[in-house]
């Protein structure tokens, strides 16, 4: 089974209310090119709607979680889906700041009104999103081939030093409600200009939910959404030091396409002076 995050937020919605007004209606929908996606996915004959989740009682975690998943919706569904932040519970003041960032807001008791899903995206935005997701697939292909010929020239993968980077400071990321600068959990660090990152990955567990911090780190620091529109807020060069190919067993190249998507570039054992020649190439 993919790795997901927890459900336990979404499950409650009763979607059978959205089935009864002849909406379909997807469950935490995957794609391959998405860590997580939204809630639910749900379309009728002519529109398509992605719903995020937003519980009463929520944490930092759960707002970066709704924003990696608005992010990847923003980036990788077709360009006039419509993006609805469901509220559970009355949460005005976090409404006044989150309206910028979806199509939609609306409380839970009122997520089946039949109207929400009659409205029209708007056609700039639509073609905004087109043009950053056109501007985001040439990266990602770009590192992405980088990535594979990297894992095919390397012969032997060999065990990292994690001390490499202990003199360096942890990389920070933008909280998307408050502006404030966060830092990250993940063993993600300050090179100058560039972030390094590493990672033992861990044989007990997918290589999915191993490389998922620093995924998120870079869906958060890289992209902001303001005006409904997404864009780029920083691309620096991002070098994450592995200790094996990624893998996925239903889909052996995911975790590469995630962090090629996500700016990663891979290397298995890492010489701080040689780095200045890895972003040359």
């Amino acid at each position: 089974m993919p790795f997901r995050y927890d459900l336990k937020n979404c499950v409650h919605m009763n979607i059978e209310l959205l089935i009864n007004i002849g909406l379909k209606v997807v469950v935490g929908p995957q794609t391959p090119d998405t860590m997580l996606g939204p809630d639910y996915l749900v379309r009728n004959e002519k529109k398509l709607f992605a719903l995020f989740v937003l519980p009463n009682e929520f944490k930092q975690k759960d707002i970066d979680i709704v924003f990696v998943k608005l992010t990847e919706v923003k980036l990788n569904y077709p360009s006039k889906t419509n993006t609805i932040l469901i509220i559970k519970g009355e949460l005005s003041a976090l409404h006044e700041k989150l309206k910028s960032k979806f199509d939609r807001i609306v409380e839970e008791k009122d997520f089946a009104n039949e109207n929400i899903y009659k409205e029209e995206k708007d056609d700039e935005v639509v073609k905004d999103t087109k043009r950053i997701q056109q501007k985001f697939n040439e990266k990602k292909y770009d590192i992405y081939l980088k990535n594979l010929d990297f894992v095919k020239q390397l012969g032997q993968w060999d065990k990292i030093d994690v001390s490499t980077f202990t003199d360096l400071k942890k990389a920070k990321y933008t909280d998307w409600v408050t502006g404030d600068f966060l830092t990250t959990r993940a063993n993600i660090f300050e090179y100058g200009d560039m972030l390094l990152g590493h990672k033992v990955l861990d044989n007990k567990k997918s290589d999915i939910e191993d490389i998922n911090p620093y995924y998120k780190f870079a869906m958060l620091r890289d992209f902001k959404i303001e005006d409904k529109n997404i864009e780029f807020a920083d691309f620096s060069l991002k070098v994450l030091e592995i200790d094996k190919n990624p893998s996925y067993a239903n889909d052996h190249f995911k975790p590469l396409r995630l962090l090629s998507g996500a700016g990663w570039i891979i290397q298995n054992n890492i010489v701080l002076d040689d780095l200045n020649d890895l972003e040359a190439k």
